[in-house]
């Protein structure tokens, strides 16, 4: 579910990265104050929809996000934040919002989510065992190690992440420039989505506004939040004066 709030200017949608439900942005609100409200954006069988079946074919989610953006936004503005699988999310949202309804986010700004990154990087988890999926997901900081403790709490979010990651596999990558500006952010050591990569978003829109890397793996934007939020407002507010 989608919530408007009219006090704030402009909406923040953030997207979910694979295993994530979106909320993890929430804390984000304390740097934006209320020139900019956070709106998650959950996807089935998790967060407030947990009750709900996991949907693991991609056309079908892109067109529900995107008409449940149209019927909550279309008279408002609003920017596209995503992060790893989120930035797939958005960018096609964002494609087929413009194509069928004619309407764009102000801006886009990726993290950790390259062109194309699902016809290459997507699968690696695919086929693997859940030992093995924890191994790698702590490899990439997507868990934190101390959670091995924990294994109720890591058996709840496998089958998150293991029909996210099915979700990707089944996904396509649009052709069509997105009609608005995208900003990157890149992680150092990210192996996922190397800062080279991440600059083919060029590719995808008429005004790419360059990249911002920063210390740390394929999860830095969690060490690095205040400045990543500091420099969406900076940029924000060049596209709205």
């Amino acid at each position: 579910m989608i919530e408007k709030n009219s006090k704030s200017k402009i909406k923040m949608i953030c997207f979910p990265f694979a295993g994530g439900h979106g909320n993890e942005f929430l804390r984000w609100q304390d740097y934006f104050e209320e020139e900019i409200e956070i709106v998650p954006l959950q996807l089935s069988g998790r967060g407030n929809r947990i009750n709900e079946e996991f949907n693991e074919n991609f056309v079908e989610v892109i067109k529900e996000i995107s008409n449940k953006i149209y019927l909550s936004y279309r008279d408002s503005k609003f920017i596209f934040w995503g992060h790893s699988m989120g930035g797939l999310l958005a960018f096609c949202s964002g494609v087929y919002l413009y194509e069928k309804y004619s309407i764009s986010p102000i801006l886009c700004f990726f993290s950790g989510c390259f062109p194309k990154l699902h016809s290459s990087n997507n699968n690696y988890l695919l086929g693997k065992s859940d030992s093995e999926i924890v191994e790698i997901l702590i490899k990439v900081g997507g868990v934190p190690e101390e959670l091995l403790s924990y294994p109720e709490i890591i058996k709840f979010f496998l089958p998150i992440i293991k029909s996210d990651y099915k979700l990707m596999s089944n996904s396509y990558f649009p052709p069509q420039k997105i009609s608005c500006p995208i900003r990157t952010y890149s992680g150092e050591q990210d192996f996922v989505s190397p800062t080279t990569y991440m600059k083919d978003w060029r590719r995808y829109t008429n005004d790419y506004l360059g990249n911002m890397e920063f210390q740390g793996n394929h999860f830095f934007i969690f060490e690095n939040e205040k400045k990543i939020c500091l420099d969406i407002i900076t940029i924000l507010s060049n596209y709205m004066k």
